[in-house]
């Protein structure tokens, strides 16, 4: 087998190269201040609930309304619940604020609205990465249009 080797690209205008995966909105927050996107496990955010909060988020849960879960969750969110963080852009973060700040949204209008596909990344190293089957695409579609 060949010897794999390290290369550096560089891109000319903003990619995003996905994995076919959406941030749920039962598993982040955003963290206005750091504007991080804190990505964690569900099961970790209950656990960390006290008795009074679980009632109160599953009366939301059991509403039906996802606006009403998405605002428990960032209300009941604990900075000591770890997870993965990702930076986000201003413009994120203000489309994030408004949605919050919405009194009345339909389901189907939120998850159209705030549907944020994932960045294919390395889960040991949290690292953003470009699969090969990506670049392979790349090289193909460059080399047919030539």
């Amino acid at each position: 087998m060949n010897k794999p080797f390290k290369i550096r690209l560089h891109i000319l205008s903003p990619t995003h190269i996905g994995c076919d995966e959406a941030y749920e909105p039962t598993s982040f927050v955003i963290d206005e201040v750091r504007k991080k996107l804190i990505e964690f496990l569900p099961f970790d955010f209950i656990n960390s609930l006290n008795e009074k909060e679980k009632e109160e988020f599953n009366r939301a849960v059991l509403s039906d309304k996802l606006l009403d879960i998405f605002k428990a969750v960032r209300r009941y969110y604990k900075l000591e619940l770890k997870g993965r963080e990702i930076s986000v852009s201003d413009y994120l973060l203000d489309h994030y604020k408004k949605i919050l700040a919405q009194n009345k949204v339909d389901n189907k209008t939120l998850i159209n609205q705030f549907n944020i596909q994932k960045t294919a990344y390395n889960s040991i190293t949290n690292s953003p990465y470009i699969p090969g089957s990506s670049l392979k695409g790349a090289l193909r579609t460059a080399y047919l249009s030539m």
